[in-house]
């Protein structure tokens, strides 16, 4: 599994200013000390629950817990690394969007990675419906797995007809061949799948996207998503004639180790102690469904029965739109955390 070119990125990646991870594991619990000694003193037990959500989705160690992984060449470690940058990532629906589930896609990639099959059904619950309001990249792809995950015939109807749409329009090489990917796992062929998730996997250096660095894309959890889904959506024997990709940034040795071990899931890779041992808790707590709501639905006549100026506000054109219930998760969240801490 290790490779000096990956621990080289990962030094150098961290000479930047603008890598948002910690050096390593001392710096993220001094960070967490920090904010523990400074910002939470005085609150309540509700209030600290409520900051801690934050200052973890700001604080996420992947980085250097996938470099301590690669570097001990351990796959329970990057399996743990793994649970832990994903929790992390599913804690972030906490922050609003003005998106609808779509926004979750790529996380639902993420837990596929992490052997958490179990979460699709909180990030994409089946009664939110097929996604409608996001970019249609993303819209065609939550759809497309959603009616895989969902087996949903109405879902899959929708889904091939966004999908053969965008596939129809101008977008990146790599989105198409995602986009055939979950056709071929849809049409149930095995050679197409093996194509174009090898392709995939040749386009990852050349993804531009924010905040994604080279370090990112010398092992990119989304093609292990992509390629485990395969094992949760068809039977095994025919998942198993799906040839790992070939390109560096699919690790295949973790590959071989989750298929061997049947996709089980890690555990935390940091083990908090006190006074932060209330974060082991809030990563481990099971979050709630994503939930939709109208929040712009008749918004103009609200700011004006409120005497507020509508033109000083940004009001979509559709205001009917769907978008996820960042308030009512944060709100279920912290519920959650709280009966988990007193039971």
């Amino acid at each position: 599994m290790v490779t000096e070119k990956y621990i080289k990125a990962y030094l150098k990646e961290y000479e930047r200013d603008d890598f948002a991870s910690r050096k390593g594991m001392e710096e993220h619990l001094e960070e967490f000390m920090r904010v523990h000694e400074e910002l939470l003193a005085g609150m309540t037990l509700e209030e600290q629950i409520s900051k801690w959500l934050f200052y973890i989705t700001m604080e996420n160690p992947t980085s250097f817990l996938f470099k301590e992984a690669f570097a001990a060449g351990d796959p329970v470690m990057l399996n743990n690394a793994l649970y832990h940058s994903f929790c992390v990532q599913h804690i972030r629906n906490i922050h609003s969007s003005s998106t609808d589930h779509g926004r979750n896609y790529r996380i639902a990639l993420n837990a596929l990675a992490a052997g958490m099959k179990e979460r699709i059904e909180l990030l994409l619950p089946e009664e939110c419906g097929m996604s409608t309001n996001n970019h249609t990249v993303v819209i065609a792809l939550t759809n497309l797995l959603m009616a895989l995950w969902y087996k949903n015939k109405e879902f899959e109807e929708t889904a091939r007809q966004k999908a053969e749409r965008t596939l129809g329009t101008k977008q990146a090489a790599i989105d198409y061949i995602e986009i055939r990917y979950l056709l071929a796992l849809l049409d149930g062929n095995v050679e197409e799948a093996g194509i174009q998730l090898n392709l995939y996997c040749l386009g990852v250096p050349k993804i531009r996207e924010e905040f994604i660095t080279k370090f990112d894309k010398m092992f990119w959890v989304r093609a292990h998503g992509l390629y485990n889904l395969a094992f949760f959506v068809w039977d095994k024997e025919k998942a198993l004639q799906i040839p790992p990709p070939e390109p560096e940034c699919f690790c295949r040795g973790f590959a071989e180790w989750q298929k061997a071990n049947d996709f089980k899931p890690g555990k935390s890779a940091i083990e908090y102690l006190e006074p932060l041992k209330i974060i082991n808790q809030i990563l481990q707590t099971e979050p709630p469904r994503t939930y939709l709501h109208q929040p712009y639905l008749n918004y103009k006549e609200k700011l004006i029965a409120e005497g507020k100026n509508p033109s000083n506000y940004r009001i979509p054109g559709n205001t009917k739109q769907w978008c996820t219930d960042s308030e009512r998760f944060k709100k279920e969240m912290v519920e959650n955390i709280l009966n988990t801490l007193i039971t």
